[in-house]
């Protein structure tokens, strides 16, 4: 898996729950970021490449909805609207 697939969003996430830590890792340094404030050992773990954030969640008892909208948030602070209402439809 490429950078480009792991940055490819599924339902309006990046990430996915069957997605390697280590590929995570590998596509932004700030998602470092995520997996210490949830007081995690992934980072430069040798099991991150076998891993996956379900696995994480799993593990840690984390809500895996909330670590993936955390890993997306920390790329993007915004959320993705991938349907932008159009502005001229006030227009008459």
């Amino acid at each position: 898996m490429g950078k480009s697939d792991i940055l490819r969003p599924m339902d309006g996430l990046l990430f996915h729950p069957e997605q390697a830590v280590d590929d995570v890792l590998q596509t932004d340094q700030r998602l470092a970021g995520v997996f210490f404030h949830n007081q995690t050992a992934c980072v430069e773990c040798y099991l991150a490449r076998f891993c996956t954030l379900k696995d994480v969640a799993n593990t840690y008892n984390l809500n895996l909805e909330n670590l993936l909208v955390q890993l997306q948030q920390a790329i993007h602070p915004h959320p993705i609207n991938p349907k932008k209402e159009s502005s001229n439809e006030n227009m008459v």
